[in-house]
């Protein structure tokens, strides 16, 4: 392996220059990004206390049940969807509309709407067409 020629020292001067420059320039966009993120981080708010004769709200498989938010610009609830209230939102729509989003339903939705079907509305299309789209999923 044949030595390494010597770098003439004004290269090595311009290029510790230019990296001085480019690591203060990094250093004052960190400072500017880390300010402007505090401006737009919504104002840390307290949670108010859940009276004795109130439960949040039912606990699901990722964890405790919907909570209403504030949003910070306006002070308006929000409301937290759920995989059950989007089921139960679904099965609340006309029968067309229902058959009409069963492709786009993933296997636990759809065996969801199927139960919330069968145990309320029992439409006999929307029953038909679940089961439809189920039997591919399921192999038989």
């Amino acid at each position: 392996m044949a030595p390494m020629a010597p770098i003439p020292s004004k290269l090595r001067s311009a290029t510790a220059s230019a990296l001085s420059t480019s690591a203060r320039a990094l250093s004052l966009s960190s400072h500017l990004l880390e300010g402007l993120s505090g401006l737009l981080r919504p104002a840390e708010r307290e949670q108010e206390p859940v009276a004795a004769d109130q439960e949040p709200g039912p606990a699901t498989a990722e964890g405790p049940g919907p909570v209403a938010t504030t949003d910070p610009v306006g002070g308006v609830a929000e409301h937290a969807r759920t995989f059950e209230t989007h089921v139960e939102e679904l099965a609340a729509k006309p029968a067309a509309e229902v058959i009409s989003r069963i492709e786009q339903l993933s296997t636990d939705e759809l065996e969801r709407l199927y139960s919330h079907e069968q145990g309320n509305k029992k439409r006999k299309t929307v029953i038909t067409a679940i089961e439809q789209s189920l039997a591919p999923r399921q192999g038989t």
